[in-house]
């Protein structure tokens, strides 16, 4: 329909839900498309990806940078206390002032995955029964501002996990370690299945201290492009060429 784009290559870049779309656009042999790229990348459907977000780890993720001092990947009460400007920070405007023993649920003296899953699974349960019994007025005021007729319909789609085994286009995977809506062990779980599988259509990067956005805010906040982004550049000019392809795995 548009001549100036007959001889033009469509690459679909798809953010976090935008991820699930693109892959399923992706598989029309309609639609041509060239490559993928995906960031903050949903491995499950969203159903599996709610369970995770509730699950206790999610919530470390964000809590550990500003108070996990010596990485051990669990908060003492030390830690959580400290008079340093972002702990007190997080703290005071954050979490509202919380206490340690509020958050520790198990009382064992430190902040650990079990604290949060035991803390957030009363509001998992309730989530689940409102979707259940179709109390769209309680999901869209205590959960996200979605209806139950999008959770419903994303409960049912196929997951990435699958789906992308059966492409063949080049896929590129971008993804934060400290990604606390989507597990970043999704995307090693896909290098192996496409490992498995003998395919070589993939390529991923996984960037220490990035979170869902890659870290998108520093570059609005602070005029500082991260790591994720610059590599996204590079590979969007890279998928210019149009002899490119993708076979090496990083």
């Amino acid at each position: 329909k548009r001549p100036e784009l007959s001889n033009a290559r469509f690459v679909l870049l798809g953010f976090s839900e935008g991820t699930m779309v693109a892959s399923l656009v992706a598989e029309r042999k309609e639609n041509d498309i060239a490559a993928l790229m995906l960031v903050g990348y949903a491995h499950e459907n969203l159903y599996d990806i709610i369970k995770w977000q509730f699950s206790g780890e999610s919530s470390m993720r964000n809590l550990r940078p500003p108070f996990d001092a010596n990485q051990d990947d669990d908060i003492s009460r030390e830690e959580f206390e400290s008079s340093e400007d972002v702990p007190t920070a997080w703290r005071e405007k954050v979490l509202q002032g919380v206490s340690f023993d509020s958050l520790d649920r198990n009382s064992d003296g430190v902040l650990t995955v079990e604290d949060y899953r035991i803390l957030l699974a009363p509001h998992y349960k309730m989530l689940l029964e409102k979707i259940e019994a179709n109390d769209a007025d309680w999901v869209w005021d205590n959960f996200f501002r979605v209806s139950i007729e999008w959770l419903n319909e994303h409960f049912q789609l196929e997951p990435n996990k699958v789906r992308l085994l059966r492409l063949d286009m080049p896929i590129h995977v971008f993804h934060g370690k400290r990604d606390a809506n989507c597990d970043v062990e999704g995307v090693y779980d896909l290098r192996r299945s496409f490992e498995e599988a003998g395919k070589d259509n993939l390529r991923t990067w996984i960037f220490d201290d990035h979170d869902h956005q890659l870290n998108f805010f520093d570059w609005i906040f602070k005029d500082k492009m991260s790591k994720g982004y610059q590599r996204l550049f590079e590979v969007a000019s890279e998928l210019r060429d149009p002899v490119f392809t993708s076979n090496t795995q990083k």
